[in-house]
């Protein structure tokens, strides 16, 4: 008796090859992957999450995700030692863009902190550190390019960070390898965006709630007594996403479940900030 076969791969298969393969590829791809979704009993939700997101993420260039150069953390090629030290102490960054000195305030290279520990563990350095000999090479992207297409290069080069270039070639923002990730698999939390249950939904005194967009669905409804249940999304802010079929503007509010959701900050990727206040029963 012959084993009987899916001759579908499995969703992590899938994924792989939607960014492996070229734009020949995607058309077939996609129309699988929805089928796919289509059979709820074979993704949980949070996998169905994935590849929702895969499939949008393949329609987004550097672009629609990178930090624009006025909101982009940098350092001057030549720095006072103690200026840098506090700086990359306080932004928490593993890599900055050097700008050269002058008028023209040009990105020459990328600073890695793990290298400047080390002219730091070798001695006593200068009070004016100059980073020439510390910084490398950037990786260089154009706007329009692709997120798979920028996934795949950021492996190939083995790089983490990128500077997205206009046509004229000059520095229009900044992309990470982390950017493009949190675009498939929601927001990446390291150690340092870690917080505690009850830094996620802080009552005002108004009686409305400050809520972090990322908490648990099942966390808001023990602080608030709400009792909002979805199988689709398993964060607050993936909930009023849905409800709103769209990342909602800032200011833009919606009532849900008992709640009124205002939108308090969000960057056209995701919300950022929630206040929510919870609605009287009428008489």
């Amino acid at each position: 008796m012959t084993e009987s076969v899916d001759p579908r791969p499995k969703w992590r298969d899938w994924i792989n090859g939607f960014f492996r393969e070229g734009d020949e590829n995607v058309s077939p791809m996609v129309r699988e992957l929805m089928e796919l979704l289509a059979d709820q009993s074979e993704l949980d939700p949070s996998t169905r999450d994935i590849v929702k997101s895969a499939l949008s993420a393949h329609g987004l260039e550097a672009r629609d995700i990178m930090v624009p150069k006025s909101r982009m953390d940098w350092v001057p090629a030549v720095v006072d030692r103690k200026d840098l030290i506090e700086s990359l102490v306080s932004r928490r960054h593993t890599r900055f863009p050097v700008q050269e000195e002058g008028d023209n305030g040009n990105f020459v290279g990328v600073l890695h902190v793990k290298d400047l520990l080390e002219l730091l563990n070798e001695g006593d350095p200068p009070d004016r550190i100059n980073l020439d000999d510390l910084i490398r090479e950037p990786m260089r992207i154009p706007e329009g390019k692709s997120l798979p297409s920028l996934l795949q290069e950021f492996r190939n080069r083995s790089q983490h960070m990128a500077l997205v270039v206009n046509e004229y070639g000059d520095v229009s923002g900044l992309i990470t390898m982390e950017d493009v990730l949190e675009q498939i698999v929601g927001e990446i939390a390291d150690e340092h965006d870690s917080k505690q249950a009850d830094e996620l939904v802080i009552e005002m005194e108004d009686g409305s709630f400050q809520v972090d967009p990322t908490t648990p669905i099942v966390q808001f409804n023990e602080k608030l007594d709400t009792s909002i249940d979805s199988e689709e999304v398993e964060s607050i802010g993936g909930y009023v996403v849905s409800a709103f079929g769209r990342v909602p503007a800032p200011d833009e509010s919606i009532r849900l479940n008992g709640c009124e959701f205002r939108i308090r900050a969000s960057d056209g990727r995701r919300i950022k900030n929630l206040l929510v206040v919870k609605i009287p029963h009428a008489a």
